[in-house]
């Protein structure tokens, strides 16, 4: 059995995902059981070599259902997901993979995500309330978002030792297999894109495991907020999955 699975769902342009992939091949440090996964959403006109795993559909299926493929056709003990968009750094996947062998109860591990300006990421944040969910769609001034959310998106935290998080973005997350075992799937695949991440992460606390952010890992993001756009369709999108998540976690209203 294989120790990790890098799992890499691509949708959109070729850039990202073929730059992610010659990085993972020729600059970052991998363990030597390591499998690669590329789902196609889309097709990608880049050919690659015998070392990717690839898997084309027809048509969008989603982030998660891309992931959860991935996971069904491996077996290995950790399950990278990445995001097209994300570059490792030389050795930040073998720190967050030594940090899951190091410490058994943590379930999920994120890394240090840093924006193409070389400010961090806010990429791993505190549990929703239903209004902070409610008003992260409101078309207010920045300034009010800053201020709300300066504790949301705990931006104190630029730490040098591992810290216990409620839940991390899905764009870089390293998750114990046996984590997503049990329900044979790592994200709930009623959420086509967004949430996905929010979710897994209140299941793996349920499973009494614990979700670490790990800022000994760093990894470029070249981050773009297409959701923010408040009539875009990814917007549309966004707020669709918000509602199936309140629905699933706090139900219809009394």
């Amino acid at each position: 059995m294989n120790l990790l699975t890098i799992s890499i769902v691509h949708y959109g342009e070729d850039k990202h995902t073929s730059h992610l992939i010659n990085t993972l091949l020729s600059e970052t440090e991998l363990p030597e059981n390591t499998e690669i996964v590329l789902v196609k959403n889309t097709p990608i006109a880049t050919s690659f070599d015998s070392r990717i795993t690839t898997i084309q559909h027809q048509g969008n299926i989603g982030f998660g259902k891309g992931h959860n493929i991935a996971f069904k056709k491996t077996r290995s003990s950790f399950f990278l997901v990445l995001n097209p968009d994300v570059i490792p750094e030389k050795n930040s996947i073998v720190s967050l993979l030594e940090f899951m062998k190091d410490n058994p109860s943590v379930g999920i591990a994120a890394p240090k995500l840093i924006l193409p300006d070389g400010s961090r990421q806010f990429s791993v944040r505190k549990h929703y309330t239903i209004f902070s969910l409610l008003f992260s769609r409101f078309p207010v001034k920045d300034r009010h978002k800053r201020f709300f959310y300066s504790n949301h998106l705990m931006s104190e935290i630029d730490v040098l030792e591992p810290v216990p998080v409620d839940w991390a973005v899905g764009a870089s997350l390293m998750i114990r297999r046996e984590l997503a075992r049990e329900r044979g799937l790592v994200f709930d695949p009623r959420f086509f894109l967004y949430f996905e991440d929010v979710d897994l992460c209140i299941y793996c606390k349920r499973k009494g495991k614990s979700v670490y952010y790990v800022p000994e890992s760093v990894m470029g993001h070249c981050h773009m907020r297409e959701s923010a756009a408040f009539f875009s369709k990814a917007a549309f999108v966004h707020v669709s999955s918000a509602l199936k998540f309140i629905l699933k976690h706090w139900g219809l209203p009394k």
